[in-house]
């Protein structure tokens, strides 16, 4: 019994305890589960606006960043492969609702971190407006650094799109989620 009182007071016993008391695993899950079902369909609709160069680059990225390759990559090439037929297909009933499903991701981002950092929990329109602005500035961010990146090259998109995400951050900082 000693020993377990003293492994819970030991830092790595606090960060357990902390990490089990936020639940990491559920929540690792469900917010990993809305951002699939809602907030990559809404890139793909995003992606058939953008211009050739920025549309492959985000496919690009998403696929470095997700380890996507072989049949799978070539599912998700497909996906982006055709602006036009991706324009028809979603309407403007599928941007609305994927959308709201994008903010309901936002919001339970927002409900982690809010959870995480012991904040109140925050509510109402305010805070839906709130994830609508940072989808918004998500979705301009990405499209900034894709054609930067596809224009600038992998280093001039580093050092000119740094100084981009870190205004971003600061912006972000400037306005907290819960006050």
């Amino acid at each position: 019994m000693r020993y377990a009182r003293r492994a819970d007071a030991s830092v790595v016993g606090r960060v357990w305890g902390r990490l089990l008391e936020l639940e990491f695993i559920d929540r690792s899950v469900a917010l990993a589960a809305k951002a699939f079902v809602s907030f990559f369909p809404l890139l793909i609709a995003f992606a058939s606006v953008l211009p050739v160069q920025g549309r492959d680059e985000m496919l690009r990225v998403i696929a470095t960043r997700l380890g996507v390759s072989g049949a799978a990559f070539d599912v998700v090439r497909q996906a982006f492969a055709s602006p036009d037929v991706t324009r028809t297909a979603t309407g403007f009933v599928g941007v609305v609702v994927g959308v709201a499903y994008a903010v309901s991701f936002t919001t339970a981002l927002q409900r982690v971190y809010l959870r995480s950092w012991r904040r109140p929990p925050g509510g109402g329109l305010r805070n839906r407006g709130r994830g609508l602005l940072w989808l918004t500035t998500v979705l301009g961010l990405l499209t900034f650094l894709s054609l930067l990146r596809s224009v600038a090259g992998e280093v001039g998109s580093w050092v000119l799109g740094l100084p981009a995400s870190t205004g971003a951050v600061v912006v972000d900082r400037a306005h907290p989620v819960a006050r």
